[in-house]
């Protein structure tokens, strides 16, 4: 029979007699004597050599998306994406029907306001316009046309939400003729003084179509530069900018289908939507959104819609402008005899 136990007695007489035995003896403090403390530990660890090893426990291995439903089920973009802000989205849309749409003979006409078809495209852009909900700035060209249309065409926003009309200049349309001249300061401020129209940065000076807003392909690009840049300055989540046809070409600098309606691309409140292009993140340049390609294309207008849009007029309109212009030449002639 084998004797299991004569390590253990050998390893009792070495460490009983460590003279008898040195080459033997472990090392350990003062020249290889051990202390008591150090025997016992070379007693246990020979010990250990003959008793039973206890299994060691084996920890569960953390499954990767443990946090998730399932154990294969990865984090899905909705879930992370919702937890991010989201990017700002810029409303932007084209002012309703002015007199000046009705002919080309209303281009003489000075900062002309809307016509009654006009007031209607207003409240029929409150009615279809889908995002309400998220609008916290508003954001207009100060000719009248443009901040009417703000002041109708959102009014529930500006009222229920206590928003104000900020009337930036370097939104104002890109020609020269009168219709698309703005009038001075003093004149919008005494129109508009009762209502939410913040006019603090349009300054003297802004209606004269010369210099910084001169009507070249230069200096109006590079107003339209300036006001993306504001834009993208803003801390508001959705903006809404109501401005006029030719210049969203400039704003988007996207020109296609320019020429579909005299002058632009854009019909009266036709609204798109868009978020900043973040591949280009050191300048402001705006991409449309899928959601607003989708839209417009999906009801497309046809000729027939394109040629009433484009030559729309009623009698009570018509009569209306001459009014309006009648009243317009009276305001310079007096305006001239004072000077």
């Amino acid at each position: 029979m084998v004797d299991l136990l004569s390590p253990l007695r050998a390893h009792l007489q070495v460490n009983a007699a460590p003279s008898l035995a040195p080459r033997h003896r472990p090392l350990g403090l003062a020249g290889g004597i051990q202390k008591p403390h150090a025997k016992l530990a070379s007693l246990t660890q020979c010990l250990r050599c003959f008793l039973p090893r206890r299994p060691r426990p084996r920890h569960p291995t953390t499954p990767k998306y443990s946090h998730h439903s399932s154990l294969h089920e990865k984090p899905s973009s909705h879930s992370s994406a919702s937890t991010s802000t989201m990017a700002p989205t810029i409303h932007l849309v084209r002012h309703a029907q002015g007199f000046h749409n009705l002919c080309e003979e209303n281009h003489k006409i000075h900062d002309p306001l809307l016509t009654p078809v006009g007031k209607q495209q207003c409240a029929d852009l409150q009615d279809d316009f889908p995002h309400h909900g998220g609008v916290d700035l508003i954001v207009a060209s100060p000719i009248r046309r443009t901040i009417y249309t703000s002041l109708l065409g959102f009014d529930k926003d500006l009222h229920n939400k206590g928003l104000k009309v900020i009337a930036l200049p370097e939104l104002q349309e890109t020609s020269d003729l009168p219709c698309d001249t703005g009038s001075a300061p003093e004149e919008l401020a005494k129109e508009f003084a009762d209502k939410p129209v913040d006019l603090g940065l349009v300054k003297e000076g802004w209606n004269v179509k010369a210099g910084k807003w001169a009507a070249t392909r230069e200096a109006i690009a590079e107003r339209a530069k300036e006001a993306r840049e504001w834009l993208r300055s803003r801390p508001e989540q959705e903006i809404v900018v109501v401005t006029h046809g030719g210049l969203l070409h400039y704003l988007t600098e996207d020109w296609g289908a320019s020429d579909k309606f005299p002058g632009t691309g854009w019909a009266n409140t036709e609204f798109r939507s868009y978020h900043w292009d973040e591949s280009r993140p050191y300048s402001a340049h705006l991409l449309e959104t899928d959601e607003s390609l989708k839209r417009r294309s999906a009801k497309p207008l046809d000729h027939n819609e394109t040629t009433q849009l484009k030559h729309t007029e009623s009698p009570h309109a018509a009569q209306e402008a001459a009014h309006h212009a009648e009243s317009e030449a009276k305001r310079a002639s007096d305006i001239t005899k004072k000077v």
